[in-house]
C-alpha cells in the first residue's frame, strides 16, 4: 500500500502542469501579500519544527490530508479561504486609520496653542496699527500663507477667493474699500479697545467650532488618502512580494524534494 502510494504521489509531482502551479502560485502570491512580517517569521517557524519533527507516522497522516484537501478543494473552499483574509484585510484598515488619526489629533492639539498666539498677536497688531501701510505688509503676510498653505486645503479655498474675485464689480469693490477707508479713518482708542475685545471673545469662542472644521476636513483628507496609501502600500508589498518568490520557492522546492525523497528511499 505504501508503495502504492509512493507511486501516486510520484506521478502527481511529475504531472502537475503549468495550469496547477499558476493557481498555486496565484493563492501564495495573495497570501504573502497579505502576510506579515511576523506572521510569516511563524509560519516559516512551524514549518521549520514540522519539517524537523515529521517521522513516518506523522507523515503518512499529512500525506493522506493533504491528499484528501488537493482532491475535494473546490471554488467555494477557495472563496472562503480569500473572504477570510479580505475581512482580515479590512478589520486592519481600522486599527492603523486610527493610530494615524490619534497622530493626527495630538498633532491638531499641539499646534493649537503655538498657533493661536500668533494668529492672536497679528491681529493684536493688526488692529492697532492699521494704516495703509500696515495693511499692505498684512496683504502680503496673508498673501504669502496663502502660497504656503497645503495643495488640497489651498486649491479649494483658491478656487472659492478666484470665483469671489472674478465676480466682484467695480461699485462693490468701490463701497468695500470706502467702508474700509472709514473704518480706518474712524477708529479710536475707545472703539479699537472695544474692537479689540470683541475679537478676543470671538477668537476664543471659535476655537472650538474651527478646531472642529479643522478635524473634520483633516478626516475627510485622511479618509481621502486611504486609497492612495493602500495602493502604495499594495504596490510595496507586490514588489516584495515579487522579490521574495525566487527564495521562497526555492525553499519551497528544495522541502518538497526532501520529502520526495525520503519518501522514495522510504
Amino acid at each position: 500500500m505504501k508503495q502504492a502510494n509512493l507511486a501516486v504521489w510520484e506521478r502527481q509531482v511529475i504531472d502537475q502542469q503549468d495550469g496547477m502551479m499558476q493557481a498555486i502560485l496565484a493563492v501564495w502570491e495573495r497570501q504573502v501579500i497579505d502576510q506579515q512580517d511576523g506572521v510569516m517569521q511563524a509560519i516559516l517557524a512551524v514549518w521549520e519544527r514540522q519539517v524537523i519533527d515529521q517521522q513516518d507516522g506523522v507523515m503518512q497522516a499529512i500525506l493522506a490530508v493533504w491528499e484528501r484537501q488537493v482532491i475535494d478543494q473546490q471554488d467555494g473552499v477557495m472563496q472562503a479561504i480569500l473572504a477570510v483574509w479580505e475581512r482580515q484585510v479590512i478589520d486592519q484598515q481600522d486599527g492603523v486609520m486610527q493610530a494615524i488619526l490619534a497622530v493626527w489629533e495630538r498633532q491638531v492639539i499641539d499646534q493649537q496653542d503655538g498657533m493661536m498666539q500668533a494668529i492672536l498677536a497679528v491681529w493684536e497688531r493688526q488692529v492697532i496699527d492699521q494704516q495703509d501701510g500696515v495693511m499692505q505688509a498684512i496683504l502680503a503676510v496673508w498673501e504669502r500663507q496663502v502660497i504656503d498653505q497645503q495643495d488640497g486645503v489651498m486649491q479649494a479655498i483658491l478656487a472659492v477667493w478666484e470665483r469671489q474675485v472674478i465676480d466682484q464689480q467695480d461699485g462693490v469693490m468701490q463701497a468695500i474699500l470706502a467702508v474700509w477707508e472709514r473704518q480706518v479713518i474712524d477708529q479710536q482708542d475707545g472703539v479699537m479697545q472695544a474692537i479689540l475685545a470683541v475679537w478676543e471673545r470671538q477668537v476664543i469662542d471659535q476655537q472650538d467650532g474651527m478646531m472642529q472644521a479643522i478635524l473634520a476636513v483633516w478626516e475627510r483628507q485622511v479618509i481621502d488618502q486611504q486609497d492612495g496609501v493602500m495602493q502604495a502600500i499594495l504596490a510595496v508589498w507586490e514588489r516584495q512580494v515579487i522579490d521574495q518568490q525566487d527564495g521562497v520557492m526555492q525553499a519551497i522546492l528544495a522541502v518538497w524534494e526532501r520529502q520526495v525523497t525520503g519518501l522514495i528511499v522510504m
